[in-house]
């Protein structure tokens, strides 16, 4: 695995994401300032534009939602099966705080563009108004959209670039959050079993693959706190500990079931909450084992050379015993489909295809744990929920999507 990614000189604002920096993006950005689109193209994100501010209606099935703090952008990737393949969607937005209103945050919907391929999670790239919106799709390919940083244009209508490397469903993307310079750091996962860091400044290829999963890889996390270091989660049951400057992960358990959702928390170091198939939640800490039922996993390391002359890290088991994290009661009473933390970390807010969304409160000292947490709320939904976010405020709120295709606010008690 070359380690020349892990440069301690990242580039500059504008230097960043040069892959995506072609005459196409050189295009959208001219024409945000001339005001210069397809007329087709802006016709039909205007056709959708229908929310009454507390909530935003779509046409498609909702599976990923993100947001933009900075700028309070908000950006929803939907799917559809139509015949016999999936068609895509994003609805974008902005959301502001409103006194006036019951829910305090009023949700406004500026932008609509249809896709041809579904969308299972979105990220956005950059700390500037503009920045790029990344989309995975369902065909292993990573599409980057232009947002516009105004009302009148807010995201161009077509992909001003594809990164190409997976070969199955593209199933998860983050972006690390340690400094302003971090942010053209891409990790995704995917069905293929695999794992790869994309560097956006450098190139639109992959600079580095694991495959330390036998089976789908659902998610994967950055760590808030510490630099390089990165989570994956998988259909396999494993929880895996990855440094992007080893070859093997630095650690792992192994869970009753699918790992199907993960955080990682913004306070203290190597704490995640985790979801599951079976509709447990807990919080973990990764530097100790949480049971006596140890797992033994045969250790094996080939690094090979790929045609483009990188270095890929196949047949990956974790060097230490796994364990499966057992006696785990269900919180939710089906599979969980999102854990997200609150911003001081105080709160977890968990959605599940039970219909319903759980607060719950995380454990408040930095002691290793294996616990699960205390429940605070329940919210009832009418569908499953397939994606929650913390709103950046004083006050906290959460925004959720769920298959009755809307984004929703909601305050915690």
């Amino acid at each position: 695995m070359e380690t020349t990614h892990t440069a301690a000189h990242p580039p500059s604002a504008e230097a960043m994401l040069v892959c995506v920096e072609g005459s196409e993006r050189k295009k959208a950005r001219e024409n945000i300032k001339t005001g210069k689109l397809e007329a087709a193209s802006v016709k039909e994100g205007k056709k959708e534009l229908d929310s009454d501010g507390k909530e935003v209606k779509m046409e498609l099935y909702p599976d990923s939602l993100e947001l933009f703090g900075a700028h309070k952008y908000f950006a929803v990737g939907c799917s559809s099966l139509s015949g016999n393949r999936w068609d895509g969607q994003i609805v974008f937005g902005k959301y502001s705080m409103d006194s006036n209103s019951d829910v305090g945050l009023t949700l406004k919907k500026t932008a609509v563009v249809r896709t041809s391929t579904g969308i299972c999670d979105i990220v956005f790239a950059g700390k500037t108004a503009t920045p790029l919106l990344l989309s995975a799709g369902d065909t292993g390919a990573i599409e980057c959209w232009q947002t516009g940083g105004n009302s009148t244009i807010s995201l161009i209508p077509k992909p001003v670039s594809t990164l190409v490397g997976h070969s199955d469903i593209v199933s998860s993307l983050d972006i690390p959050g340690w400094s302003e310079k971090s942010s053209h750091i891409l990790l995704s996962a995917s069905w293929d079993k695999s794992i790869k860091l994309w560097d956006l400044s450098q190139s639109p290829f992959p600079v580095s693959t694991w495959t330390g999963h036998h089976d789908h890889v659902t998610q994967v996390r950055w760590s808030k706190l510490i630099p390089d270091l990165f989570v994956s989660t998988g259909k396999d049951g494993l929880v895996l500990l990855w440094d992007q400057r080893v070859a093997e992960p630095c650690g792992g358990i192994r869970v009753a079931g699918e790992a199907s959702a993960v955080d990682v928390h913004p306070t203290i170091p190597y704490r995640l909450a985790l979801g599951t198939s079976h509709g447990a939640l807990t919080e973990i800490d990764l530097r100790v084992s949480p049971s006596t039922h140890d797992v033994k996993t045969q250790t094996s390391k080939q690094l090979v050379t790929s045609s483009a002359g990188k270095k890929e890290n196949k047949a990956i088991s974790p060097k230490n015993e796994t364990s499966m994290v057992e006696g785990v009661r269900s919180v939710h009473g089906d599979r969980v489909s999102t854990v997200v933390y609150s911003l001081d970390g105080t709160m977890i807010a968990s959605g599940s295809e039970d219909n319903s969304i759980r607060i719950s409160s995380s454990q408040r000292d930095s002691a290793p744990c294996h616990t699960p947490p205390e429940q605070l709320q329940k919210l009832s939904m009418k569908e499953p929920v397939s994606a929650v976010a913390w709103v950046d405020d004083k006050k906290p709120r959460i925004l959720s999507v769920s298959w009755d295709r809307r984004l929703r606010v909601h305050v915690p008690l």
